[in-house]
């Protein structure tokens, strides 16, 4: 498989989708687990039902932020993921997602305007 292949699976999920989202729209070039998890949570709360995560809970949704969906987005080098120290930076190949999945363009200019 292309790395592009990877790439487009890793981003299949909505939960890394947003992720990536918020990374891009946020000027910050470091970003604490906490910091994430909490922006998630909101999301997928508000998320409609069809992508909602089926748990919404602070705990469930960070047990698989950090075993599931952060190096999932590591192992594409959409983000480097310090496990110990919980703390992620965006990778290289963050600003490909955005090509990729048209949405995270738009997701961006609604975070963005939301934090101005």
């Amino acid at each position: 498989m292309a790395k592009v292949d990877y790439l487009v699976d890793a981003l299949g999920a909505w939960s890394r989708r947003t992720v990536c989202a918020y990374l891009l729209s946020r000027p910050e070039d470091l970003f604490t687990f906490d910091d994430l998890l909490t922006h998630l949570v909101t999301e997928a709360r508000l998320a409609p039902d069809e992508v909602r995560p089926a748990s919404t809970r602070r705990t469930d949704m960070g047990r698989r932020l950090h075993y599931e969906h952060l190096p999932r987005l590591a192992t594409v080098d959409v983000v480097e993921y310090d496990r110990e120290a919980k703390l992620v930076r965006p990778g290289p190949a963050l600003a490909t997602t955005e090509r990729l999945v048209p949405e995270l363009a738009e997701q961006r200019l609604v975070d963005s305007e939301q934090t101005s």
